[in-house]
């Protein structure tokens, strides 16, 4: 994917784009120079597909309780393991907007960690499966 880069400067309300390059040589060249603060890298022109993140319930014996789709704009949408509700539910986020894909990888991931008896365990799913490489979410999604 095409990304852009973006020199910007300040912080809250003073926030402002300085401009923006399609190499980081330049970028960095530009704020050395005093044009701006940082380089911030974005993606262009993110395919559709990948705009969604579709998020699963799923109960123990993999029966899903309900899904829902978000724009994958938020960091609270990050594709992977959400986190246990108070009922024991498994909340999972894929990066599709295929609600069946959605709950095929969050099933394996269910199986994955009933395997490893983490089930209802928060935080140590959430330290496991963020160790592991996270790109695997967007490639299982694709």
């Amino acid at each position: 994917m095409k990304k852009v880069y973006i020199v910007t400067r300040g912080e809250y309300s003073d926030y402002d784009i300085g401009a923006v390059f399609s190499d980081t040589i330049q970028a960095d060249a530009y704020v050395e120079a005093g044009g701006g603060d940082r380089v911030e890298d974005y993606v262009l022109d993110i395919p559709y597909n990948e705009w969604w993140v579709t998020f699963v319930c799923m109960d123990r014996e993999g029966n899903v309780i309900r899904t829902y789709k978000a724009l994958a704009c938020y960091e609270w949408n990050k594709p992977g393991f959400g986190e246990f509700t108070r009922d024991g539910r498994l909340q999972w986020r894929v990066l599709t907007s295929d609600v069946k894909r959605a709950i095929k990888v969050t099933n394996e991931k269910r199986s994955q960690i009933l395997a490893m008896n983490l089930w209802g365990q928060t935080r140590k799913a959430k330290e496991y499966f963020e160790s592991k490489d996270d790109e695997t979410e967007i490639d299982e999604a694709r």
